[in-house]
């Protein structure tokens, strides 16, 4: 970095592996320099498992195939080699010409991508921008236009863009595929195909995905090729740092749980899903009205509205977010203690549960789950617990147990075990349900308006867009 030494160039985690040659950090001493230390200034002591078993194989340009469940680090597994690959292959940007391209089913997750390239790519004076519909496509197209290293997108806007030639992806080197079986749930594989017919047919190919079903590995065949295979816990697709427990409660006293809960718990970072976009609102007021600081979001707000609710809701502005399940994935906010799943994921959605929870217990911590039940949900219930293979333990001991919550969810769901009177809980069981069950190095650099393209600016990871407040801190 600009006034230091060669010796000094070494990278954070190249100097503890020469310490300490057996140090799991070594994954990270064969990133270059300007990544180590970004990485390093972000807090990583050592690599996950999915970084762990990823990374040497992308810094040798392997296709893979891989499969981990959220909160596992698979970000940073895949942008790492992909920035290194960019720093000691350096090209000149082309207008409208990508050398990456990132796909991600949501806005969110495209953006959360997109704050992960410019965190870890901090020193190393490359350009980027994310692509997503809901917003004017002035900035991506002027960035676009520009020139950029990395794009990271979604689908439909990628396409529209690409329709109005706004850019070409005829010099993609590298292709990652983020979150392939969401993408698959959402309908949006004939527009996958659309995309992949436009890339160069030698590329560097990247597929993730939480699971690997049928579908998942067709659309996986066309893609990689000889690819590494990385799979982390495919069997246990929950996160063990989690404290799960259910509550049963009748529909017209959710509300009130809900506020019980957050005043007894007054220092929690709290999100609550609701299976409906008019839930949220609701359920956001209810709270507000109990005089605790609540935002909603979901599909029906248009991409400002959500970005600002998130970045009121990170800032700590507001106590509890209610979402639906378009918050499932791509949510990496740091202090988040509570999960509530104020309606249950429906019984053909089980996965929506793991991801749901999966917004707590990040980066090492721990966190709580508690998840409604009202007699309508012994199904969904069932589902869920056959998913994650294991029984999720009631807590019955609460001022707003129903009696008829359980015997109603035990109807729809099958029996869940007897009443243990001796300490007045439950003891319980599954019973008949056992079966079921990604210029210069400095600080961070925003394009703003358009400027000639004289020198190289010193800057760091540079994001060829409009400046956002969570990023920058500033409108």
């Amino acid at each position: 970095m600009k006034g230091q030494t060669e010796e000094e160039e070494v990278g954070v985690y190249t100097k503890l592996a020469i310490e300490n040659p057996d140090a799991e950090a070594n994954v990270f001493a064969k990133l270059v320099p300007e990544i180590q230390q970004a990485i390093f200034e972000s807090g990583y002591e050592k690599p996950t498992p999915i970084q762990a078993q990823s990374i040497p194989h992308l810094l040798e340009q392997r296709d893979i195939l891989g499969c981990a469940q959220t909160g596992t680090g698979k970000t940073a597994a895949f942008t790492l080699p992909i920035m290194n690959y960019l720093v000691t292959n350096r090209k000149r940007t082309l207008s409208r010409r990508p050398r990456v391209l990132i796909l991600a089913p949501t806005r969110e997750l495209a953006t959360q991508i997109g704050d992960q390239v410019m965190k870890y790519g901090k020193y190393c004076g490359l350009w980027h921008t994310c692509v997503y519909g809901g917003v004017s496509q002035f900035h991506q197209v002027r960035a676009l236009r520009e020139g950029v290293d990395v794009i990271v997108a979604t689908p439909g806007r990628l396409l529209d863009l690409m329709n109005q030639r706004a850019l070409s992806l005829d010099s993609v080197e590298s292709f990652v595929l983020d979150e392939a079986d969401r993408m698959l749930d959402m309908g949006f594989i004939p527009d996958i195909k659309k995309v992949i017919a436009e890339l160069p047919a030698e590329r560097w190919n990247l597929f993730f995905s939480a699971t690997l079903k049928r579908e998942v590995m067709n659309l996986a065949n066309t893609l990689v090729t000889n690819p590494v295979e990385v799979t982390i816990d495919p069997e246990m697709p929950t996160v063990d740092r989690i404290n799960q427990k259910i509550m049963y409660i009748d529909h017209n006293r959710r509300n009130a749980l809900l506020t019980h809960l957050l005043k007894e718990r007054e220092s929690a970072k709290c999100i609550v899903f609701s299976r409906t976009k008019a839930g949220t609102e609701r359920i956001a007021g209810a709270v507000e009205d109990a005089g605790i600081t609540a935002v909603s979001i979901h599909g029906d707000k248009t991409q400002k509205m959500r970005d600002d609710a998130i970045n009121m809701f990170k800032r700590g502005r507001r106590r509890v977010l209610v979402a639906t399940d378009v918050a499932a994935r791509g949510l990496d906010i740091d202090g988040v203690t509570l999960v509530v799943n104020y309606d249950l994921p429906q019984p053909g959605d089980a996965e929506a549960y793991v991801h749901r929870i999966g917004r707590t217990a990040r980066a090492g911590t721990t966190g709580d789950a508690i998840s409604f039940v009202t007699a309508e949900d012994g199904d969904s219930l069932r589902m869920i617990e056959r998913f994650i293979k294991k029984s999720i333990p009631a807590d019955v001991d609460h001022m707003y147990h129903s009696e008829n919550a359980l015997q109603g969810s035990t109807r729809h769901g099958g029996a869940r075990g007897g009443r243990g009177r001796g300490y007045g809980g439950y003891s319980r069981g599954f019973g008949g349900r056992d079966n079921r069950g990604f210029g210069g190095r400095g600080g961070s650099f925003n394009r703003g308006p358009p400027r000639g393209r004289g020198g190289p600016m010193r800057g760091g990871f540079r994001d060829r867009g409009p400046p956002r407040r969570d990023s920058y801190g500033r409108d």
